[in-house]
């Protein structure tokens, strides 16, 4: 079966708003510096044993790039253990540095194996809890930054052109080579080896490198760009179904904006599921049949048509929890904030609206949109991004007070 459907419904609220609602808000964890964040006392190991019957049990906050253990919660097999306690940052998962990783990759290392062997240690950067509403304010003068890892800048073309040396990376992706001298780029904050996110805030994940070049071909362009170190990619793999006495157990919608189809369903103990496809992934080609100009009636015909295996390249999503809007219905309904951990915080939901009727988790944070990682997005370009979105969108978020 294939579900094409969209859930309709009526949508007459403001679009998206930046403003802080005066509501009560959870504890803001504010970072508090007191020497170099990569510096830890009282290092020790923690091998923590699975069990069908308990969580591993770490409330798991993260800032700066590190991850503090906000609490160990009771009756779990990080308590019985004994080793880690409150205020530990983890500095690796089974040997894997996790400095710096963004949240979600921390707690898919955590969850994938069985028996995992945990190093902690106190952190010179301790937390700080406050209680109240609104956003807390940081107790110290901000860490230097000489720029930001994600930019939005727009360039207007000269004569000689934008001025941007690109080429195609191994994973697909548009990368800037150099911002030539004396062009249009060379005034902006451009540097070898940033990604190109998005075009005219048209996400370019899932794009293929000539497209991009297109999209880049107009008089004016405004590119999201991205440090290659700090961006977390989509995962891009190829998927084998093995067709069986019943259905492929997939289920998809088709995009209409030429980027291709995304998974909507996955259905338990199908072939689908066997081999590894995740809800939410967005698929291109059909076994080597290119599908994103093709119409939804002849993607399902090339799935039928397969004899034994059907072949897709697939990107997966960022995100665990995925919203699907769809703006030709109006607004999103969300009302975001930048917390303490400079997060864009989803505040508060308007009253009969998308995101209410999708029951969106307030408090969470946006991670993704359209399968570009935002998390380091300036808050207003967020917004505008958001504004300027169009057809069916794919919002992913992370989960505030996340238990591992």
């Amino acid at each position: 079966p294939v579900d094409k459907e969209v859930a309709a419904g009526k949508v007459e609220q403001e679009e998206v708003n930046s403003e802080p609602v005066d509501e009560p808000a959870a504890p803001k964890i504010v970072p508090q510096t007191n020497a170099s964040t990569d510096q830890f006392t009282n290092v020790r190991m923690a091998n923590l044993h699975c069990r069908p019957d308990a969580k591993l049990g770490l409330h798991i906050v993260s800032a700066d790039g590190l991850h503090h253990v906000l609490q160990v919660i009771p009756n779990t097999v990080a308590a019985e253990e004994g080793t880690i306690q409150a205020r530990d940052v983890i500095i690796a998962v089974n040997g894997f540095n996790v400095t710096n990783l963004p949240q979600p990759e921390l707690f898919r290392l955590l969850r994938q194996h069985c028996d995992v062997a945990v190093k902690v240690g106190m952190p010179t950067t301790q937390l700080v809890v406050k209680d109240g509403p609104g956003v807390a304010v940081q107790e110290h003068p901000p860490l230097a930054s000489t720029h930001s890892s994600t930019r939005v800048v727009t360039i207007a073309r000269q004569s000689d052109g934008l001025g941007l040396r690109i080429s195609e990376a191994q994973d697909g992706r548009t990368v800037i080579e150099e911002a030539l001298p004396n062009t249009a780029a060379s005034k902006f904050d451009i540097r070898p080896g940033d990604l190109i996110m998005a075009v005219n805030n048209k996400t370019t994940v899932g794009m293929d490198h000539s497209s991009v070049r297109a999209l880049l071909s107009s008089s004016k362009v405004t590119l999201t760009l991205q440090q290659r170190s700090q961006a977390v990619l989509p995962v891009r793999k190829t998927v084998t179904l093995t067709k069986t006495h019943g259905p492929l157990g997939i289920q998809f919608l088709q995009l209409d904006d030429g980027r291709g189809s995304f998974v909507t369903h996955v259905t338990p103990g199908s072939p689908a599921e066997s081999a590894g496809l995740r809800p939410y992934s967005l698929f291109t080609t059909v076994n080597g049949l290119d599908i994103r100009d093709l119409a939804f009636s002849r993607i399902v015909e090339e799935f039928a048509a397969a004899d034994e295996t059907v072949t897709i390249d697939a990107l997966e999503p960022i995100s665990d929890h995925v919203f699907v809007f769809d703006k030709s219905r109006g607004s999103f309904g969300m009302q975001l904030v930048v917390n303490s951990l400079k997060q864009h915080e989803i505040a508060a939901l308007v009253p009969q609206t998308q995101a209410e009727e999708l029951q969106v988790p307030i408090g969470a944070t946006i991670s993704s949109l359209n399968y570009m990682d935002v998390r380091l997005l300036n808050h207003e370009d967020l917004v505008s991004a958001l504004k300027s979105a169009r057809g069916v969108v794919l919002v992913g978020i992370d989960l505030a007070d996340t238990e591992a």
